[in-house]
């Protein structure tokens, strides 16, 4: 994939590539004027690598569609010259782009970073690129300010070449950065304690209705268990009622419960009773419990 801008500041035509491109390849050239109309013309070119073996990249990742990105050449030109805004009296060369969301590679080439040769790295030239990206951890303001219409989520720097052990690479995530600053993730920790407090409180609960259940069922499985086929059942007050009968209290005139205890001898008359003539009258017959009853009712 690639597109032909034109540079402002030399008047040229310049070659934006995201791969390597083999030569000739045809390119879409887009033209715009000062009102706002575009042309767009496709033309064939040869593509020179202008710069080998870059001592550094840089990776930047912005939210944003990649398949819009990739079908807008518009899109992509202006991401390229607000790159160019961030390193002035420099040029960016693209070395790829990528979904994740959009994961665009590039390095930074001046004189002075030309000064690489074998082994030797411009650290100084290096250091001075980074210090346009990356300030004490952060996002540099300037280039923040560049690319200020995007939503930057992470950029990294990586030596390459001679600079790799001569320079520390760099990383910084927006999001992580944000976050921090926000004080979400302070507020993380103190939002979890309550849940735990909620979550252990239901177990707790669930546990003793658990019990309780089990303990309801047992014992109406061993009441279950006494009751045989056939066989009536006598529950606990009416036991208690048969060992206690009711006791009823004793009224004047009721005789019902007073034991009688028949004489098994008649009572003797005294002599004075007899007769001159000799004549005793029989002895009376022995009273019944019921006539003994009638008796006490006539008295």
């Amino acid at each position: 994939m690639g597109m032909l801008c034109l540079d402002e500041a030399t008047q040229t035509i310049q070659a934006l590539t995201w791969d390597n491109l083999q030569s000739p390849a045809q390119f879409s050239l887009v033209v715009t004027d000062s009102v706002g109309n575009e042309k767009e013309v496709t033309i064939e070119a040869t593509v020179v690598q202008q710069y080998q073996d870059p001592s550094h990249q840089f990776t930047l990742t912005i939210e944003g569609s990649f398949s819009q990105f990739t079908n807008s050449l518009q899109k992509q030109v202006q991401l390229y010259k607000h790159l160019n805004k961030v390193f002035p009296g420099s040029k960016v060369s693209l070395a790829g782009v990528k979904k994740g969301s959009i994961v665009v590679s590039f390095s930074v080439q001046n004189a002075d970073t030309l000064g690489a040769r074998g082994n030797e790295c411009p650290v100084d030239a290096i250091e001075a690129l980074k210090s346009r990206v990356f300030n004490d951890g952060k996002l540099a303001p300037s280039f923040t300010e560049a690319l200020k219409s995007y939503v930057i989520n992470k950029v990294e720097f990586a030596p390459l070449g001679p600079c790799l052990e001569a320079i520390e690479p760099e990383i910084v995530d927006n999001k992580r950065v944000d976050r921090t600053e926000t004080g979400e993730e302070e507020t993380s920790f103190p939002i979890v304690i309550p849940i735990v407090i909620v979550i252990v409180i239901i177990l707790i609960i669930i546990i003793v209705i658990v019990i309780v259940i089990k303990r309801r069922k047992a014992k109406q499985e061993s009441r279950g268990s006494n009751i045989e086929k056939g066989v009536p059942v006598v529950l606990d007050k009416e036991m208690e009622a048969i060992e206690q009968p009711e006791q009823r209290p004793l009224m004047s005139g009721d005789s019902s419960h007073v034991s009688y205890k028949p004489t098994t001898q008649p009572p003797a008359y005294p002599n004075e009773h007899k007769r001159s003539d000799g004549y005793q009258p029989p002895t009376p017959p022995v009273s019944e419990p019921d006539d003994h009853q009638e008796m006490d009712r006539s008295l």
